[in-house]
């Protein structure tokens, strides 16, 4: 939006006055200007054709919000601005559409940027850049009032038209424009004739849009249905968003502080949001700078990252240029940032100032993954980890490569124990579930547990963020986050004391279950994680049950007593792991076994005489 806020001018004689005679001085200008250049009529019309046919054209209320808002950063950022919750009510009432904000009021400067176009004088962390938004509200088809406790002033297109082709005698054939002459209003007769701005009073701002346009009220709903809420979110002040359709939706948008975090209301629904800012990044790159040009390139820019951390299912984080734009940023949540954005501000373009952006959100957002655990979730810095690029050459590219060189070289990766520490000091067991990972966490020593991946780590998709920092670590040769073998990790917490042995042994019953058969066979052929009387553990082969007293074949052993004796256990040795028991079938079996073995062994070795 383009309407820009200057310091605040106390209601008077002398304010008024200075916006009126602003305006009548403009109007007379501005004619005798198009008679000097004719040319520029017909520029002009253009632009404001430009603009509805772009992605200005259905993008009013985003552009009113945005106007109400930069209105009220204004206000705050005045000496002796008052810190209270600041308003910006968006409603529509019939024909009109209202649109009202506590901010700062219609300064001079706003005005003779309104009278023009490419012109804003915003800057700092103000939102508007073009000073082309206010043109936006030409689809709507009727006149546009702005009433400011500064000075009001009306903007009638069709008026403005008549007005400048009467003056240089144009025909009704040749295009002009609907915004470059306004009438001076006074408030307070607005008011006494139009019901609806008395529950404004408390606005110091209010622009209400005539709508003859009946064809574009169905939009303006659904924009006001589906205002993004978020957008709360980036501002430095706390502010009350009202948004009512006019068709009985209506909807009460805020934001409350909660410890790191951010509550974000809409109505009944309330979301919780990490929001990360640093308000003052110093771009000096020769080349980023050069990109940027006046429009974008300031000394300091504000940076902030928000992301959901209750969503109950992932949705594609965006670019915001203060508002959403169409550019996937492959990360959770928004990032904001004054972005180079094409002339509709809905995608990002290539180049140097956006690369060196990005960067500089790498290194936020890195910073902040660590900050994302809790003692719950240690797991869940996780869930910042870049997606998949879909192409190399996607214009979020700069911004994922560089997060990933930073993640690389991070401690964000929870051990078992809960405690961060760089990828080169864990593993990852044989599977990615997160319950066998947690029984395996319990029977698992302190000192064990420091060697391997958080349960949390893998839940939902966090096992396709640990695949791609590995992988990642593998082209680069570094160690870290490797593939264990079932055969490793039961060796960590393989015990010979009954009760415990006992627990890793429905664990292996657990993790057999998540197998094929002939993965199982191959992979428990080599677990010793069986305790023998003799106290040594021993893998199936090397085991058998026998009852006391009996003698064993060569070579093995038998089970401890007490787990032959419990049932839970004598099912999972027989049929899960395979143990042989010494009966007659038994010792069949295992004849059969060592005769096989033996013949091989003897054709494989025997000597030739």
């Amino acid at each position: 939006m383009s309407i820009p806020v200057g310091k605040s001018v106390d209601r008077g004689d002398q304010a008024m006055s200075g916006i009126a005679a602003l305006v009548e001085e403009k109007f007379r200008s501005r004619l005798e200007a198009y008679r000097i250049v004719q040319a520029d009529i017909r520029e002009h019309a253009g632009i404001e054709e430009a603009v509805l046919s772009g992605g200005y054209g259905y993008r009013q209320i985003l552009e009113l919000v945005q106007n109400g808002a930069d209105a009220i950063l204004e206000a705050n950022e005045q000496a002796d601005a008052q810190r209270q919750t600041a308003r910006i009510e968006v409603a529509l009432h019939g024909q009109h559409l209202y649109v009202a904000n506590s901010g700062a009021p219609l300064s001079t400067e706003g005005v003779d940027a309104l009278l023009q176009s490419h012109s804003s004088p915003k800057r700092g962390n103000q939102i508007g850049r073009f000073g082309l938004g206010f043109k936006s509200l030409l689809r709507l088809g009727g006149r546009l009032d702005i009433l400011s406790r500064s000075g009001s002033l009306r903007f009638d297109p069709e008026h403005c038209k008549n007005q400048i082709r009467r003056e240089l005698a144009l025909d009704d054939s040749t295009p002009v424009p609907g915004l470059r002459l306004a009438w001076v209003l006074e408030r307070h007769a607005e008011e006494a004739t139009d019901p609806v701005l008395e529950g404004y009073s408390w606005a110091t701002t209010i622009v209400r849009a005539e709508i003859r346009n009946v064809a574009i009220t169905p939009h303006l709903q659904e924009e006001i249905r589906k205002f993004p809420a978020p957008f709360l979110l980036f501002l430095p002040v706390a502010v009350s968003l009202g948004l009512d359709a006019g068709d009985g939706a209506k909807r009460q948008l805020k934001r409350e502080p909660d410890g790191p975090d951010f509550l974000l209301f809409d109505g009944d629904e309330e979301s919780r949001w990490r929001f990360v800012e640093n308000a003052e990044v110093r771009i000096t790159d020769a080349a980023a700078k050069a990109d940027a040009t006046h429009l974008h390139a300031r000394e300091l820019v504000p940076l902030a990252w928000a992301m959901p951390l209750d969503a109950k299912r992932e949705s594609a984080g965006r670019f915001w240029a203060f508002f959403p734009t169409d550019t996937a940023t492959r990360l959770p949540g928004i990032l904001n940032a004054p972005w180079k954005v094409n002339n509709d501000r809905n995608a990002l373009i290539a180049g140097e100032w956006n690369n060196a952006l990005m960067r500089e959100a790498a290194e936020l957002i890195a910073r902040t993954l660590s900050e994302l655990a809790t003692e719950a979730d240690p797991g869940r810095p996780l869930d910042a980890f870049p997606r998949q690029l879909e192409r190399q050459d996607e214009l979020a590219a700069p911004l994922v490569e560089a997060l990933w060189d930073r993640i690389m070289a991070a401690v964000t990766i929870p051990d078992a124990q809960g405690t961060p520490r760089p990828s080169e000091e864990l593993q990852r067991p044989p599977l990615d579930d997160a319950d066998l990972q947690g029984q395996w966490r319990d029977l698992a020593p302190v000192e064990a547990r420091g060697r391997w991946v958080h349960p949390a780590c893998l839940t939902g998709d966090r096992p396709k963020r640990l695949e791609a920092l590995a992988e990642r670590l593998r082209k680069a040769k570094a160690d870290g986050l490797a593939r264990a073998k079932a055969l490793d990790w039961f060796a960590e917490i393989a015990t010979n004391d009954p009760g415990s042995a006992g627990q890793v042994l429905a664990l292996a019953g657990h993790y057999a279950g998540k197998l094929q058969q002939w993965q199982w066979s191959k992979e428990s052929s080599e677990l010793r994680i069986i305790p023998a009387d003799s106290g040594r553990l021993c893998c199936p082969a090397e085991i058998v049950l026998a009852p006391e007293g009996i003698p064993l074949p060569p070579g093995r052993e038998s089970v401890a007593n007490v787990l032959a004796s419990d049932a839970e256990t004598l099912r999972l040795l027989t049929k899960v792991l395979g143990v042989k028991r010494l009966d007659d079938e038994g010792w069949r079996e295992l004849l059969a076994q060592d005769l096989a073995s033996a013949t091989r062994q003897d054709w494989r070795f025997k000597p030739r005489n």
